[in-house]
C-alpha cells in the first residue's frame, strides 16, 4: 500500500506519513515525525508535524512548560499586531 505524502513547505523535502500517522494528524492536529538536531543545538529534540486551521501544515518542536506547538505564522501575525498597536 502506498503511503500518502504531505508537502510541509517548498524548502523541505516531502514527508511520508503512514496511514496511522495520517489518522493521528486528523484527530490530534499533530503527529510525531522524529528527532532532529539543528546546527548549534547540543542535542536532538522531538519534532512534530502539526496543522493550523488558518495556515495549514507546519513542522515544530514542543515549546515551553506546556509543550505546545505554536504555528509560526500565527505568532508572526500576533507580533506584527502588537508592534502595530504599540502594546508592550
Amino acid at each position: 500500500m502506498k503511503e500518502p505524502m504531505i508537502q510541509v513547505d517548498l524548502s523541505q523535502p516531502r514527508l511520508r506519513l503512514s496511514l496511522w500517522q495520517c489518522i493521528q494528524l486528523r484527530i490530534n492536529w499533530s503527529v510525531f515525525i522524529g528527532y532532529k538536531q539543528r546546527p548549534g543545538w547540543k542535542g536532538a529534540l522531538p519534532f512534530y508535524l502539526a496543522r493550523c486551521p488558518k495556515h495549514g501544515f507546519y513542522e515544530s518542536y514542543p515549546q515551553g512548560y506546556s509543550r505546545r506547538l505554536p504555528c509560526p505564522r500565527c505568532l508572526e501575525e500576533e507580533h506584527a499586531r502588537i508592534r502595530r498597536e504599540g502594546l508592550p
